[in-house]
This record gives structure tokens, sequence and C-alpha cells, in this order.
């Protein structure tokens, strides 16, 4: 097996991995925030609360993964640098 064929295999495990993550933290958080009383249905505001929450949760990890990504170019790019 190619070593590109691994690491496209390890950084597929890496985001189902995280993927997994985000959603139980998801769930836990919003969960805990909106649902007061568990029961069988949901109440209308207890679902426009999950919607908002997750939203939030979304839109946060997506700004964090961006700086995340930056950060980990720029120190690439210094490491290139150093190493030039």
């Amino acid at each position: 097996m190619a070593q590109e064929d691994v690491q496209a295999q390890l950084a597929q495990l890496t985001q189902t991995q995280f993927l997994s993550t985000l959603v139980t933290k998801i769930t836990d958080q919003c969960f805990s925030k909106c649902i007061k009383k568990p029961r069988h249905n949901l109440e209308t505001g207890e679902q426009t609360c999950l919607g908002s929450c997750m939203d939030t949760y979304l839109q946060v990890m997506q700004e964090v993964e961006k700086e995340f990504v930056n950060n980990v170019q720029k120190q690439a790019k210094l490491i290139q640098a150093v190493l030039s």
C-alpha cells in the first residue's frame, strides 16, 4: 500500500472520529441546555432551542477549525523556511 493511500485512510479515519465526537458533544450540550424534562415529544420551544443551539455550535466549530488550519499552515511554512 502506497504512503499516499495510508495517509488518505488516516485522514478519513480522523475525520470520522472528529465528526462522531462533534455529534456527541452537540447532542450532550444542546440536550442539557434545551430539554428541561425528557418526554416522548419535544415542545415547540425545545425544538427551536435545539435548532438554534446546533446552528451556533456548528458555526463556532467551523471558526475553530478554520483557525486551526490557518495555524497549521503557518507552522508548516515556518518549518519549511527553517529547513530550506
